[in-house]
């Protein structure tokens, strides 16, 4: 995944704007967010994130198509220091998703439905802060690993 950072090689505060995809066989999803950065230390900063997520899934059986919107809040931590280089996270998020389905897809006995959901996700993350040229955008590849935890789910 990689993350545009408007700023310069050792902002004080950065606005970073990132997407990702999946493709396989049977799934397809695609995610944007936007994040607000602002330095708290020389090494460690606070982070803002509002992002989206489209999905659509379809094994042939059963068929869900979703859409996901959330806002989390964490810390990184830069080793380096000014917010370059590696760095190190987490974020606990809060997000609401909403979705279609069908189950048994094209038999007599096919049902559909639609869901809401409210969850709870935590979020780590690894990356690395590189500046592109002399200007102010660098590039932030990062991985991430988390999880979401349902805390209400409705179901029709």
């Amino acid at each position: 995944m990689a993350v545009a950072g408007i700023g310069s090689a050792e902002p004080d505060n950065s606005i970073n704007i990132g997407g990702a995809g999946i493709a396989a066989s049977d799934a397809t999803a695609s995610m944007f967010f936007v994040e607000y950065e602002p330095a708290l230390s020389s090494n460690v900063s606070l982070l803002g994130r509002l992002g989206s997520m489209t999905y659509n899934s379809d094994d042939g059986v059963y068929v869900e198509d979703g859409d996901v919107k959330g806002i989390n809040f964490g810390m990184r931590i830069y080793p380096s220091g000014g917010m370059r280089d590696f760095y190190f996270g987490g974020a606990i998020g809060f997000g609401s998703s909403e979705w279609t389905f069908t189950n048994n897809k094209g038999q007599l006995y096919e049902t559909q439905g639609k869901g809401t959901s409210d969850e709870v996700r935590l979020d780590l993350d690894v990356g690395d802060r590189f500046l592109l040229g002399s200007g102010p955008v660098s590039l932030m590849p990062s991985f991430h690993l988390g999880n979401v935890s349902s805390i209400d789910n409705t179901c029709t």
